[in-house]
């Protein structure tokens, strides 16, 4: 299976327990061009601001 097929299906779970209703369309407009650098491109930006967080923070961080 491919990533969109994947990540079709997970939007469709997801949809399914919120009990939320969506056209074919709108799932597929939810689905990126190329998800992977889109994931790896988010993940990087919420390392970034966890990073400037504990740079800012005068507390250590709990791991």
């Amino acid at each position: 299976m491919n990533n969109n097929a994947t990540l079709a299906d997970k939007i469709w779970d997801i949809l399914k327990l919120e009990k939320r209703e969506m056209t074919i369309k709108e799932i597929k407009n939810m689905i990126p061009d190329k998800p992977e650098s889109t994931i790896r491109g988010r993940l990087r930006d919420k390392m970034n601001a966890l990073n400037i967080q504990l740079m800012t923070s005068k507390k250590k961080p709990e791991y």
